[in-house]
């Protein structure tokens, strides 16, 4: 008899199994399940036990189970470096590093095991994204599509609101405002409000995305008036989309902003988006879903960077995509 097992480790105890398979283990994310299914397999002497999985991410029970088995006399280990499927060509894994993270390419067509995350960019690729003949818009064009998204926080990070439109096969980032917070002096939602207004006037055509939990009054007071997407800011699939994409944008200059994008005010050194998005690392986790990450020391933010990352999402969801979001002969690119 074969049973086929959900998720759920409640149901899987007290099993007296013959022969147990777990497949892709690096992408549980509790071991409870795994606790369970071992110590079953234990309770039979003949009982085999197979693990198949592909390579993780960190050092957490996943490793450690990886590491038992592999200096155990008792357990079979093999590991196969480099990819071994011989229908895929070395071009479209040429193409698949150009577009992937160093460290996400390793794990996934490597096979490699991933000690921490990845940088973001380099500072090299981000300035190339710089165009000296833009500004600052204060006003919209009649015709042009807009998309603007809004991440807020009331008393630590930065509050963002950026505005963005497909200039051809090229998004143009067309202002960036950024508040930050005082220790006296919290960031009001009626900041976030007003920006709203001040740009949906200015610009007309503009779909607003914004944070379905933390705004939620605001999106109730305006969805009536302006164009408003919500969007689940602390979801991990909706994280994972924006971060590759926008790195996609950045890597292929698929997008352009001015000098001095998001540049705090009554700051004398340089803090804008450029510095933001070097600082910022990409982080995955045992599923294998990245998201962007910043230190925890008071002084890195990634705010402007998410922000960014949530309009230019929703700009190429609407249709108005590149060249490289098409389908080619190996799936998409």
């Amino acid at each position: 008899r074969l049973t086929i097992l959900s998720s759920d480790a409640q149901s899987s105890w007290g099993l007296l199994p013959d022969f147990v398979i777990c497949d892709e283990l690096s992408h549980w994310e509790k071991p409870d399940l795994w606790y369970s299914l071992i110590s079953s397999a234990a309770k039979k002497p003949n009982c085999m036990l197979v693990v198949l999985t592909n390579a993780g991410v960190g050092r957490g029970w996943q490793w450690e189970v990886r590491e038992a088995a592999q200096k155990s006399s008792r357990w079979y280990f093999s590991s196969l470096d480099g990819c071994q499927a011989k229908w895929i060509s070395q071009n479209w894994l040429e193409e698949q590093r150009e577009m992937l993270p160093g460290a996400v390419f390793d794990r996934l067509w490597n096979n490699r095991w991933q000690l921490s995350d990845g940088s973001f960019i380099s500072l090299q690729e981000a300035e190339a994204c710089r165009d000296e003949s833009l500004k600052s818009q204060e006003q919209g064009r009649r015709g042009v599509r807009y998309f603007a998204a809004i991440d807020f926080a009331e008393k630590h990070d930065f509050t963002v609101g950026v505005l963005i439109h497909w200039e051809g096969e090229q998004l143009v980032v067309d202002r960036m405002d950024v508040i930050q917070p005082r220790p006296d002096q919290p960031v009001q939602v009626a900041w976030v409000e007003e920006w709203i207004e001040r740009i949906s006037t200015a610009f007309g055509n503009v779909c607003f995305v914004v944070d379905e939990y933390q705004l939620l009054s605001t999106i109730q007071k305006f969805e009536s008036r302006v164009e408003i997407e919500r969007f689940a800011f602390g979801a991990g699939k909706g994280n994972h989309a924006l971060a590759i994409n926008l790195r996609q944008l950045i890597l292929r200059q698929g997008i352009r902003w001015y000098a001095g994008c998001g540049q705090l005010n009554d700051v004398a050194e340089r803090n804008d988006l450029e510095t933001e998005l070097t600082s910022v690392m990409l982080r995955q986790n045992a599923s294998g879903r990245c998201r962007i990450d910043h230190l925890s020391d008071g002084v890195h933010h990634d705010d402007r960077v998410f922000a960014l990352g949530v309009a230019a999402l929703k700009a190429c969801e609407s249709g108005c995509v590149a060249d490289w979001m098409e389908v080619s002969e190996g799936g998409l690119v």
